[in-house]
């Protein structure tokens, strides 16, 4: 599913030199509130982790700053940002890994998917 996911980004990417909508910024930071709660905290490492999460979720919002509803994925660069489109692939990327794919499902227990009956 990671080189599958991969695949699309950079097949989807598109790289625009114009302003982002400021619209379109309060749509992406909504849904990345809802990918992105604040979980109770156990110890010390889970704040640390939660800190790390924050900070790749701004990462990703920064570079994917595009419309959401589209089938694209737009990073309006500012010209100092990003070098190159390889480069502007590899954080984008990253941020997508750190935010989307942080932690792997769990695996369902075999006898809740094996019965018959009521749900």
């Amino acid at each position: 599913i990671l080189v599958h996911s991969r695949r699309v980004l950079l097949s989807k990417l598109e790289i625009s030199f114009d302003e982002p909508c400021e619209e379109n910024r309060e749509y992406a930071q909504s849904i990345m509130n809802l990918v992105v709660q604040r979980r109770p905290q156990v110890d010390g490492a889970d704040e640390e982790n939660q800190d790390d999460l924050l900070k790749s979720a701004a990462m990703l919002l920064s570079l994917a700053n595009g419309d959401w509803k589209q089938k694209t994925i737009v990073h309006h660069c500012k010209l100092t940002c990003c070098r190159s489109r390889e480069e502007t692939c590899e954080k984008l990327w990253l941020a997508i890994m750190a935010v989307v794919f942080r932690s792997r499902p769990e695996i369902p227990v075999l006898s809740h998917w094996t019965a018959v009956g009521d749900c």
